[in-house]
């Protein structure tokens, strides 16, 4: 069964003479050019079919961006605040999901890319104003609008094309582009908050029988860029000390469940996690750092135990070489390795989130958690990032 989502352009759509015609808003050049590209055509240039193929899905985004905005505007969308002053009614605010101004720059840059007709193309969708709006915001949440305005041509399709995927619930690898940009972004985020740590004990007044309970804002002193361009190491006092060299080939190991492992070899990717960095001294304390977040890799001769993944839990690895280009940081020496991601969001922590955006939280059990979801820009995305598995197996 297709999952629900905006319609997209197969052979079908496309006005392939079994299907049922073009959809609603392809103008007529779109069309030309496309139907050349499917039957060789000789009076339409292969570029330009090549072209028409890879913007289609900035065309659908750009005209739901431009029913979505509009409608969001109209729309009674504020909600009162989690985070209230003592003794005052909590105001109202716009859920982070919800802010158009990425979805507005993104539109307007989508402008400048195509035909004037094609940038007013409406586009039918079984998603709200609201979904729409919030996969954009998702996807391009390590992204400022400043940096949405000044990205190439190529690079708007790409991650249209994976903001799309987002709101047909698709699950197939993401364009490996929009993976390395997204990545980027959030390097660049992460090395900016790099030392400036802020934690928060969220467990005041606990006894001796359990560890501080900390959350942390910004990215560990300790944590440098081995990829594309190597940094210098920035301290041999932590994790194994002195770093091995990371090479082109080098091969990075990932733990994971049966399931995960069952998912990743049928599809040969990864995801972006749920659960962002941890420190842990057992019986001490559990450092979270909420920021720092995507595909956690070791090196193939690390346990699962030495980094947080026991392997009564973790059963299964994998063994996979990276894409040079790929982003990567060392959080620790010779031992944890992070692809920088937004992080996944659980299905049942985007329902709490969405109940708070409709005004329908029945209790403040979730209150904390959900407003520093919405602190930090609202649920994340689901990325699938491609790799070459060279090594996979059962954990002995």
């Amino acid at each position: 069964m297709s999952p629900k989502g905006p319609p997209r352009l197969d052979l079908k759509t496309l006005g392939h003479p079994t299907g049922e015609g073009y959809p609603k808003g392809m103008t007529s050049w779109m069309r030309l050019v496309v139907l050349a590209a499917l039957l060789g055509a000789s009076f339409a240039p292969v570029r330009a079919a090549e072209r028409a193929i890879t913007t289609i899905p900035t065309v659908e985004l750009s005209g739901l961006i431009r029913q979505s905005i509009p409608a969001l505007s109209e729309a009674r969308i504020s909600v009162p605040s989690l985070s209230p002053n003592a003794g005052s009614p909590a105001a109202l605010v716009v859920p982070a999901a919800f802010d158009t101004t990425k979805a507005q720059v993104l539109m307007d840059r989508v402008a400048t890319i195509e035909a004037p007709s094609a940038s007013k193309a409406q586009t039918e969708t079984a998603q709200s104003p609201q979904q729409v709006i919030a996969a954009v915001n998702a996807v391009m949440k390590d992204f400022s609008a400043d940096d949405i305005g000044k990205m190439s041509d190529s690079d708007i399709h790409s991650v249209s094309s994976l903001i799309m995927d987002q709101l047909a619930g698709r699950k197939n690898p993401s364009d490996m582009n929009a993976v390395t940009l997204l990545a980027q972004a959030k390097t660049n985020r992460l090395l900016a908050q790099r030392g400036k740590t802020v934690e928060t004990l969220m467990n005041p007044g606990h006894t001796d029988m359990h560890p501080d309970d900390v959350s942390v804002t910004g990215t560990p002193d300790q944590a440098r860029l081995v990829r594309p361009t190597p940094e210098a190491q920035r301290r041999t006092d932590f994790g194994s000390g002195k770093a091995p060299a990371i090479e082109k080939d080098t091969i990075f190991r990932h733990y994971t469940t049966a399931d995960g492992f069952k998912a990743i070899m049928e599809s040969n990717s990864l995801w972006n996690g749920f659960v962002p960095y941890v420190q842990l001294s057992r019986g001490t304390f559990k450092k979270t750092f909420r920021e720092v977040s995507g595909l956690f890799f070791t090196l193939p001769h690390v346990s699962g135990d030495r980094v947080g993944v026991p392997k009564n839990d973790f059963t299964h690895y994998v063994d996979v070489v990276l894409p040079a280009k790929l982003p990567l940081l060392e959080l620790e020496p010779g031992a944890i390795y992070l692809v920088p991601l937004a992080g996944a969001t659980r299905d049942w922590v985007r329902d709490y989130y969405m109940k708070w955006t409709k005004g329908e939280l029945p209790n403040t059990t979730y209150d904390r958690m959900i407003a520093q979801m919405d602190s930090e820009g609202g649920p994340g995305p689901n990325v699938q990032v491609p790799v070459k598995i060279v090594g996979s197996g059962k954990v002995r």
